[in-house]
């Protein structure tokens, strides 16, 4: 369903491609109809259309398609059912610091009967939603230590521009692999994820009980521990971290990138240049954003080399610069060739980088916003996502994203236990990873069934 969705975006729409009405949706996507001469064709009603769209006429292709306009269906149990789900999720993802694509797009597919292609456009514009209302709510905290916000900007603008380039090696990747290997990949990320933060959060657990059952020795101790850790906070305060001038340069980086978008182009959008896809034009707009996005990561890291960015006291140097940049690449990487959101991988690297939790969920989450606004603005421009239904699942992901933060805060002011936002991390990845079986079996035995092309196939075809 992913690979279905990335060719139509990149490759356009395939009339005339021979179909039977088993394999219409591998063939011709959810756009296009197999007519009875077994070519794929525009409709002329809706009763040719699969169920829950219709035949209406698109600008954007110039003929009549099949569209899908799920808010205006009539609401049957299971799209009920789906959407307590997903509202549900919200609140546990909020106090994640992931963005949630990974549980999002399975429940609306299983549950809501999302087709894929608008499946990830909703799931983009929830988690949008969502962790600008997490970003918002973690803007006024700041550091225990240093002399900047909660949210480690340092880390973020070294991560995000190489994060956005691996983007666009992983969606050239995920365009060619078969379905099985996607999913096969899918679910052995995840699984390993859900291990990996669960055994940080287990350690982060036993440390809390070491402190607590140290601080109630005696009374003095406790009091000593207060005084110590009031000189860190002041010592901290003292110490300037952060250099508000990257986030206006990372917000430079998303325009740029976003502009380098259109201007390539691709054959269902079309390029403001006229850059024909596959052209050489086209490769070369594709790989423009590594030499000049190379150029905003140094400036970015002329400006933070003076800050604390890992750790207590840790200086960048070019080590913590290469795995900062060299991470962020392996996130987009990842993201794109697998076709999840990005924040289900960022999170872990940052525990591997023994950045805290609640530093670790407002730097993702900052992370996410940006990556999911860029791709949400690219949904509604290629009208693929209505600027109704972008308002609609947005406003709804900021407001149960904003009651989850609150919550997550209210049980760690009772709890006092950080480590219970790495285990909320692993209970969404390891959710998601067994959603993940279930859709990603249910396609494949569908595709063997429809007797469907099981192997890699062709970028440009």
């Amino acid at each position: 369903m992913f690979v279905c969705f990335l060719m139509l975006v990149s490759c356009g729409l395939p009339y005339n491609v021979t179909c039977t009405q088993l394999s219409r949706e591998y063939y011709c996507g959810d756009y296009l109809i197999c007519s009875s001469q077994g070519k794929c064709s525009s409709c002329e009603t809706d009763s040719q259309c699969p169920t829950k769209f219709y035949c209406k006429f698109s600008s954007k292709f110039n003929a009549k398609v099949c569209n899908y306009e799920p808010l205006s269906h009539d609401w049957d149990k299971m799209m009920i059912i789906g959407t307590i789900i997903i509202l549900v999720s919200n609140l546990m993802v909020a106090g994640a610091g992931i963005g949630g694509g990974a549980l999002y797009v399975p429940i609306l597919i299983i549950f809501c009967s999302f087709p894929a292609h608008y499946a990830i456009p909703t799931s983009k514009a929830l988690i949008f939603g969502g962790t600008l209302a997490t970003t918002l709510f973690n803007l006024k905290k700041r550091h225990v230590k240093f002399d900047r916000p909660l949210i480690n900007f340092n880390i973020a603008a070294l991560m995000q521009p190489a994060s956005w380039l691996g983007t666009i090696l992983g969606v050239i990747i995920n365009s060619m692999i078969p379905a099985w290997l996607q999913y096969t990949c899918q679910v052995a990320l995840l699984s390993y994820t859900t291990w990996f933060t669960t055994k940080k959060g287990l350690t982060a657990h036993e440390k809390y009980k070491n402190e607590k059952l140290k601080a109630n020795e005696t009374k003095q101790n406790e009091e000593q521990d207060e005084a110590d850790d009031t000189e860190l906070k002041m010592e901290g305060e003292k110490q300037k971290a952060f250099d508000p001038m990257i986030i206006w340069i990372l917000l430079i980086v998303w325009a740029v990138f976003l502009v380098l978008v259109y201007l390539k182009g691709g054959q269902t959008t079309g390029s403001v240049l006229g850059i024909s896809f596959c052209s050489s034009s086209y490769w070369l707009f594709t790989f423009l954003p590594f030499p000049v996005l190379f150029l905003f990561c140094w400036w970015i890291y002329s400006i933070v080399k003076h800050y604390p960015i890992i750790g207590e006291k840790a200086e960048i140097h070019s080590k913590e610069t290469t795995i900062l940049m060299a991470s962020g690449l392996l996130i987009g990487l990842m993201a794109g060739f697998l076709g999840i959101g990005g924040g289900i991988i960022i999170g872990p690297i940052m525990l591997m980088l023994n950045i805290e939790a609640e530093e670790m969920t407002a730097t993702s989450s900052f992370m996410i916003c940006l990556t999911a606004s860029s791709t949400t603005v690219q949904y509604m421009l290629n009208g693929i996502l209505s600027f109704s239904d972008f308002l609609t699942y947005s406003v709804s992901g900021f407001v149960t994203f904003l009651i989850g933060m609150f919550l997550i805060k209210w049980l760690l002011d009772i709890l006092g236990d950080r480590s219970i936002i790495l285990f909320i991390l692993a209970g969404v990845i390891g959710v998601s990873s067994i959603l993940m079986v279930i859709m990603g079996t249910q396609t494949i035995i569908e595709d063997i069934k429809n007797k469907l092309p099981m192997g890699f196939r062709a970028f440009c075809q």
